[in-house]
């Protein structure tokens, strides 16, 4: 029940999620768009990344899925950096129109595999 509440009332119409390996942006070098689903293939520094970002039904909300591979011999230690922009918005009703979302949210806690990111507003 508080998740069905959570995604209803909480808004980012300029999210942006980048995620990098080893420091660096992942090249895509494979993709198949669906309707609801972007799956993506690549490989960096011997390691092979597929994604697949599916929107939630019934929702405004998407769900991002990533599978990492080392093809190499060797053991690898894979450091992830994550770096999420854009504001978040308490919103009651959300409309056609998009929300109001310029309150600046920051990633406020790292902890037992989650990050969460909020401000005043609101939190993911």
């Amino acid at each position: 029940m508080s998740i069905r509440v959570f995604c209803s009332t909480v808004a980012s119409s300029d999210f942006l999620l980048e995620i990098r390996l080893f420091g660096e942006k992942v090249p895509t070098s494979d993709y198949k768009g669906y309707p609801i689903e972007v799956q993506r293939q690549r490989t960096l520094q011997g390691v092979n990344v597929s994604s697949s970002f599916v929107l939630a039904a019934d929702r405004r909300a998407g769900i991002l899925a990533m599978t990492f591979q080392n093809t190499t011999p060797e053991k690898k230690t894979i450091p992830l950096q994550f770096n999420i922009l854009g504001g978040l918005q308490y919103v009651k009703g959300w409309g056609f129109s998009r929300p109001d979302t310029r309150k600046l949210a920051m990633v406020a806690v790292v902890e037992k595999q989650r990050l969460i990111w909020e401000n005043e507003a609101a939190g993911v």
